[in-house]
């Protein structure tokens, strides 16, 4: 990919909100900075968005990642989908970024038979491999492709064939428990927000409905009439895409008469693990109550000073005021606190078994964990594989960490990663459980950067200026932005009155702060005004 230039001089637009239903102008360029068009075979073009970033009255909610995340958004929509078409991909500037020459790719559009959503992935085609040969081996469950791809290379000195199989990102619609405006507003308010919940690269495309079509068919007969839920949700996609062609397409799921499903195309993570030290294991029904009662929320919950927790993992008594047992302690406590006020703002239904984790490094002096390092990397799964700890456990990343840096100038962390962010936003069929469970009423450890940008954000969106965002950019329906009580606004004002009352109160510490010394030692952080 090569440097994007970027002008700060993003305005936005004072273009007229959308209607109830989502119409075709949302991909025209209302929100964007670039629009990407792919030629389908059959005639039309498919259509990718390069999006606006919000520009707000507040410095304060700049984003801290805009550069990478640029970048990730035009590798995102350089996708195309076809064969010898990727040439013919054009590129226009709809809005002030200035940017360098786009490189289309040519990749595999493939059903995801996996979990519930009915989603596309898409999936890179191997070097030394044909786009046909490539989707008959790739285009199946990810374990019967693996295993094709094993049995191809028993001869070969190329033992890494895992490595073949490249999920580079998803595309997902407003059927079954996903929903666009949802996607889409997890990345930007996360952004807003200081990228908390380290949310993925998320922009809108269009597939044409007679391509995707084909995707349905091939999964629904892949089910062969079985009654999993991912079975029925594709049986219910491949209903919905007929009755499109029959001039009765779905306003949430289709654009332009029904010609295009528009929806969100994701950037894959890689690596993540589910983390299941958050929300537990058991029923699916009582996931929440679950979570409530998991060690790391009662640790947010806890009035208690966050020296006097014991962080996970830790047999010694408390106090723990050193950076290699505190670091990781805190940064555990801050992704929790700062995920329950993201599901909150989004009316999220569905985030209990859909947390994920990484290890990263944290540094002593910094606030922010990195990506690990090739050595850290080897050092690292050499240890787990010894342990057997996949995903990563408190135990061994200080036992790691001990031996990769016995200066004690940086730890290994577990960073929580929020992937799976579709099923929010619609008020139509969405709740909102973490206000139906009052998680945000029992939080009383945050950081007080994020309680910051969240002020901040809250004035934006109680002023309206952040409305016109909503509904051109993240696709959000009026309704959906206010007049319902789960609608963004009515979200920000609840959570601005819990956590404003609770910080007056002293109720809610503003205290998850990687604060220490050159010596690591642990150091109490200055208060932190509550306006």
């Amino acid at each position: 990919m090569k440097r994007l230039v970027l002008n700060n001089k993003n305005v936005i637009s004072n273009l007229v909100v959308l209607a109830t239903s989502f119409n075709a102008a949302a991909f025209t360029g209302i929100g964007a900075e670039v629009r990407v068009l792919h030629p389908v075979p059959q005639g039309g073009e498919e259509t990718c968005l390069v999006p606006m970033h919000y520009s707000a009255s507040s410095k304060i909610l700049a984003n801290p990642r805009l550069a990478d995340d640029r970048e990730d958004e035009f590798k995102l929509c350089q996708l195309t989908v076809y064969e010898g078409m990727g040439s013919k991909a054009k590129v226009e500037s709809v809005g002030s970024l200035q940017f360098a020459a786009l490189e289309p790719k040519e990749i595999l559009a493939c059903p995801k038979y996996n979990s519930t959503n009915p989603g596309t992935n898409l999936v890179e085609v191997p070097r030394n491999m044909s786009y046909s040969e490539a989707a008959k081996m790739l285009c199946v469950p990810k374990d019967k492709a693996l295993a094709a791809l094993k049995t191809e290379n028993e001869e070969s000195d190329d033992k890494d064939y895992e490595g073949k199989y490249d999920l580079d990102a998803k595309f997902k619609s407003t059927i079954s428990c996903s929903a666009t405006a949802s996607a889409l507003g997890y990345y930007h308010v996360s952004r807003l927000l200081g990228g908390i919940g380290r949310v993925p690269v998320v922009v809108a495309r269009t597939l044409s409905r007679a391509t995707h079509q084909e995707i349905a068919d091939r999964a629904v007969n892949h089910f062969n009439g079985s009654q999993e839920l991912i079975a029925q949700n594709w049986r219910n996609f491949l209903k919905a895409s007929k009755d499109a062609e029959a001039g009765k397409p779905n306003p949430k799921i289709y654009t332009d008469k029904g010609q295009y499903v528009y929806g969100s195309l994701q950037k894959n993570l890689k690596g993540e693990e589910r983390y299941t030290e958050i929300g537990g294991r058991g029923a699916y029904d009582d996931r929440y109550t679950r979570f409530l009662g998991q060690d790391p929320f009662r640790r947010v919950s806890s009035p208690a000073d966050v020296k006097l927790l014991p962080p996970a993992g830790v047999s010694t008594a408390p106090p723990i005021r050193q950076f290699s047992e505190m670091a990781p302690h805190i940064l555990q406590m801050q992704d929790v606190s700062d995920m329950v006020l993201m599901d909150t703002l989004m009316s999220q239904d569905d985030r209990i078994g859909n947390i994920h984790v990484k290890p990263m490094v944290l540094e002593l002096g910094s606030q922010t964990p990195r990506k690990m390092k090739k050595a850290e990397e080897k050092a690292l799964e050499a240890l787990q594989k010894i342990k057997k700890s996949f995903p990563l456990s408190a135990s061994v990343a200080a036992e790691a960490s001990s031996k990769v840096f016995p200066d004690g100038s940086a730890v290994f962390v577990r960073a929580m990663y929020l992937k799976d962010n579709d099923c929010g936003v619609d008020i139509d069929s969405r709740g909102n459980q973490m206000r139906k469970n009052k998680a945000l009423e029992a939080v009383r450890h945050m950081n007080p950067e994020t309680y910051k940008r969240f002020m901040a954000f809250a004035e934006e969106v109680e002023s309206d200026r952040f409305k016109a965002f909503a509904s051109e950019t993240l696709l959000y329906r009026p309704v959906e932005y206010q007049g319902h009580r789960f609608s963004l606004k009515e979200n920000v004002r609840h959570a601005v009155k819990i956590l404003s009352e609770n910080c007056e109160r002293g109720l809610l510490k503003l205290d998850l702060v990687q604060s220490f010394d050159e010596k690591g030692n642990w150091v109490q952080p200055p208060s932190v005004s509550c306006h």
